[in-house]
């Protein structure tokens, strides 16, 4: 990522250039020495260089990368999310753990501007080089957004399909890796209240609050409000549906749901 952010790009190349003038300085003053004692202080003053240049433009592309994605799950803003970080998710080495991840938030901007269909289409499989354990945890991402893209597609059938498969992911994940089960499993635990939802069910809206309250990022909290709208439209309460759907319209920011809502209201 370090190249694809102007502060850890300007890092980069300005420490690879202050290591490189170091290097130069130091070979001029041992230029008189022995030749293998030149050698050996010039490599090391590269090594050394480059190593602290590349862990400081490292951080500063980390915190880059923070700030970008912000502007996606608390600012609610994807459009200007996918147009900071699309060629930084699209750049990274096919099938690694960098570009899994990298392109499973990209997919999370287009699903969120409207096109779910692209954000499935985005997604991508970790490669057989990522360690097997890495591997089955990245799968567990990929299948738990396969998942929720299908739900604001609102078929039914693909998403009881894509949570079926996130759920069966979970399951070969418990005795490997308990942490990431648990953590993923409060998502399968309402993405099947979803799925239900869009098969005709109903919901507990009074939990579905609680647990809006307690999301921590805006982007998580309006897929429970989507659910709510939903939940309420199969209570056949007319009232509660407004009072959700009026919430994510002022609140949504510029999700394509919330731009749609205020069309609605407008």
């Amino acid at each position: 990522m370090i190249l694809y952010f102007g502060r850890s790009r300007a890092i980069f190349y300005t420490g690879l250039a202050a290591t490189a003038a170091l290097a130069l300085a130091v070979a001029y003053r041992r230029a008189d020495g022995p030749f293998w004692l030149l050698i050996l202080t010039v490599s090391l003053v590269a090594i050394i260089g480059s190593a602290v240049t590349t862990l400081v433009a490292n951080i500063a592309a980390a915190s880059c990368e923070s700030r970008v994605l912000e502007k996606l799950h608390i600012a609610l803003e994807p459009e200007e999310f996918i147009s900071l970080y699309e060629k930084a998710a699209r750049g990274q080495k096919h099938g690694s753990a960098q570009s899994v991840v990298g392109l499973a938030s990209l997919a999370d901007g287009y699903c969120a501007a409207g096109d779910w269909r692209r954000a499935l289409k985005t997604l991508e499989e970790p490669g057989e080089a990522v360690p097997q354990a890495k591997r089955a945890a990245l799968t567990a991402l990929v299948k738990r957004n396969r998942c929720r893209y299908t739900l604001w597609g609102g078929n039914p059938k693909e998403a009881r399909a894509a949570l079926a498969s996130f759920e069966k992911q979970l399951d070969s994940l418990k005795e490997q890796n308990p942490k990431l089960v648990e953590n993923f499993g409060s998502d399968a635990k309402l993405y099947a209240t979803w799925t239900a939802l869009l098969e005709g069910g109903k919901a507990d809206m009074a939990e579905l609050e609680e647990t809006m309250r307690r999301t921590p990022t805006k982007l998580a909290k309006f897929d429970l409000c989507q659910m709510l709208i939903i939940a309420a439209r199969r209570a056949r309460d007319a009232e509660a549906e407004e009072r959700y759907s009026r919430m994510f319209a002022e609140e949504g920011g510029h999700l394509a749901r919330a731009k749609d809502l205020r069309k609605k209201f407008a």
